[in-house]
């Protein structure tokens, strides 16, 4: 009887030790998506479309504020191209650390390499680290890994991601 009851106790702890064991993130999905995004950057208002398809790349194609809708930002980790209506030009120079364009990709290069490093909540996963002068904030849903918002407090940007489809 006392084998029996140990046994018991024994399966009984296995469970509750297992049960208390930290929960499994998935890794942030940084690369080989697309989506829609909600920025606020200082007083401005952005709205478009995030594509990224490798490590160092990323294209922004906005559709708000009415004055930028149509323009497309694409990112290669050292120059950027801007399309507009029909005109396309390759900037002469790095872009600065604070463009929306070259946050987002960088931040997400990091996320990339230390996806390991995240915290578990209710709400998501959170990755934290820093780029340059600037530390960040991104959160993804824990299970698939779908991002969902990202925050670069001292570069007064933030934004939202939505309807992420991957790319295969």
């Amino acid at each position: 009887m006392r084998k029996g009851f140990s046994f018991i106790i024994c399966c009984i702890l296995t469970v509750l030790l297992s049960s208390c064991s930290a929960a499994k993130t998935a890794p942030p999905q940084t690369v080989r998506f697309f989506c829609d995004f909600v920025a606020t950057y200082g007083d401005l208002q952005l709205e478009g479309t995030v594509e990224r398809l490798s490590v160092g790349t990323l294209t922004l194609s906005l559709s708000t504020p009415q004055s930028l809708s149509g323009m497309q930002l694409s990112w290669d980790g050292e120059k950027t191209t801007v399309a507009y209506r029909g005109l396309t030009y390759t900037m002469p120079s790095k872009l600065p650390q604070t463009a929306a364009v070259r946050l987002i990709a960088e931040t997400l290069d990091d996320a990339c390499k230390r996806s390991a490093d995240g915290t578990w909540a209710k709400d998501g996963a959170t990755f934290t680290g820093v780029v340059g002068d600037y530390g960040y904030r991104l959160q993804s849903d824990a299970t698939s890994g779908t991002l969902l918002s990202l925050e670069v407090p001292d570069a007064a940007f933030s934004v939202r991601f939505f309807n992420t489809k991957t790319v295969s």
